[in-house]
């Protein structure tokens, strides 16, 4: 979420001492090369747009409540909590870990590679299980990928088989970066945002129900379709990175993990002096 406060502060005119700022953890935000970086507990985030035809033109501060990124290992999907296996279908997936031909979203070698193993008719997916989806609560998948070599769409769902415990599936295009036209499930929505380098951040909105499957996956597809299986080429492959799970109806900000899951706290910002920043008279 974006909160900007006026013209003049969204524009960084506000002074020294004119902005009381706390975070009780770390945060990220895109810098003004339109990399994402790491700030410190209680460093104000001051946010760039990602797009390579913008990159170093200013958002504002990015001021955000409380998240937590439930996804373990967002940024290493070679450790052993991503699984080459699948629920139903055969998984012809596997990972290369920290391709050194292209930097990631944090602009360093830190993307892996989901490739397709061997050749044949199944799913090329990184899947991660052990996942706790509340009922009725709305959450937010979100993955940073991109096109490599054969495979056009992304697909993100909680179940690679349609069925009751499949609660959502989406496909987002990373040949022409819009969000796909098959759905699976009920999916309450979908975006599609370009960063640097060819890498899209994509990301699905769901509710959880009391069947919902407590698994992602992030696979690679030849086709616009969800939940099905289709022929594959050893070789093929796309990046992925900074995978996300939110318990809210949209994404926020990058949420780096390991071992645990991880929390990244509220923005608590207060203007001292509003006089300088205020038109009174138009509110």
């Amino acid at each position: 979420m974006q909160i900007s406060a006026s013209v003049k502060i969204n524009a960084g005119e506000l002074k020294q001492g004119d902005l009381t700022f706390s975070r009780a953890s770390q945060g990220t935000r895109v810098n003004k090369v339109g990399q994402v970086e790491t700030i410190a507990n209680d460093m104000v985030r001051f946010d760039h747009y990602p797009q390579m035809s913008m990159v170093g033109i200013r958002r504002g501060y990015l001021l955000e409540e409380s998240s937590t990124n439930s996804s373990l290992y967002s940024q290493d999907f070679s450790n052993a909590v991503w699984a080459m296996t699948a629920a139903n279908h055969t998984n012809q997936g596997s990972v290369s870990a920290n391709g050194v031909d292209w930097m990631a979203p944090d602009g360093l070698f830190t993307g892996d590679y989901l490739n397709c193993a061997t050749t044949g008719t199944g799913i090329v997916a990184a899947r991660q299980t052990g996942i706790t989806y509340t009922n009725g609560e709305k959450y937010t998948v979100s993955v940073w990928a991109r096109k490599v070599l054969g495979y056009d769409y992304l697909e993100i769902s909680n179940m690679d088989q349609a069925g009751a415990s499949m609660t959502f599936s989406k496909t987002f295009n990373l040949a022409t970066g819009v969000v796909g036209s098959a759905s699976g499930g009920t999916v309450y929505s979908a975006s599609i945002e370009e960063y640097s380098g060819g890498w899209y951040r994509c990301a699905v909105t769901f509710t959880a129900d009391s069947n919902s499957a407590g698994e992602i996956y992030y696979g690679a597809r030849n086709d616009d379709a969800v939940n099905t299986e289709s022929s594959h080429t050893a070789g093929n492959k796309i990046h992925l990175w900074g995978s996300q799970i939110e318990m809210l109806p949209y994404k926020t900000s990058y949420i780096p993990t390991t071992s645990s899951s991880y929390v990244r706290e509220a923005d608590v910002a207060v203007v001292n002096n509003t006089d300088a920043y205020w038109n009174w008279n138009a509110g």
